[in-house]
């Protein structure tokens, strides 16, 4: 009989164990997520010059307008809307309120374009949309119905200027 003394070792495999084989799970987490976060560059080291913080916002930052001015804006867009709509056939129109010079001068040279057969039609507000610029400019869709024509839209944008909320430009249809 042999004596355990004296017998050879048992034989062992080349590949180790490895370190974490019997570590518990919990302990492996922290680590873990530490060598993953290193290598997605988000742990790495930081540059040496300064980066500005990204915006989603780019170009002209667009504030919003506060209510008092959205109110004035919207009051201004009606009163003209209401004032331009039932002058838009006439042969000589009328000083809107709240505009500039430049829009008399289009206002004119529109109403000399005017058909002959749609200087009799009585055209009506349908309804007035605001858009939103920027704090201070807003566009206006007026929408128009006379009658006989299929509904249309005329566009005005309206600035704030020293002396409040102004049409600055108009577009009309055609």
């Amino acid at each position: 009989m042999e004596s355990p003394a004296h017998s050879p070792a048992p034989a062992r495999s080349l590949r180790a164990r490895p370190p974490w084989k019997g570590m518990p799970r919990r302990a492996l987490t922290l680590p873990a997520l530490a060598v993953a976060l290193l290598i997605s560059g988000c742990g790495g080291s930081p540059s040496t010059t300064p980066s500005r913080p990204s915006s989603l916002v780019t170009g002209r930052r667009a504030a919003p307008i506060p209510p008092a001015q959205l109110a004035a804006a919207t009051t201004t867009a009606r009163a003209f809307a209401r004032a331009w709509v039932p002058t838009i056939y006439l042969r000589r129109p009328p000083w809107l309120p709240a505009t500039t010079p430049a829009v008399r001068r289009v206002q004119l040279l529109e109403a000399a374009r005017v058909p002959v057969g749609r200087r009799h039609l009585d055209p009506r507000l349908a309804g007035v949309e605001l858009k939103i610029d920027g704090r201070d400019q807003v566009h206006a869709d007026i929408h128009v119905v006379d009658g006989r024509s299929p509904a249309f839209s005329v566009g005005a944008t309206l600035e704030l200027r020293s002396t409040g909320w102004r049409v600055v430009t108009i577009s009309t249809p055609g």
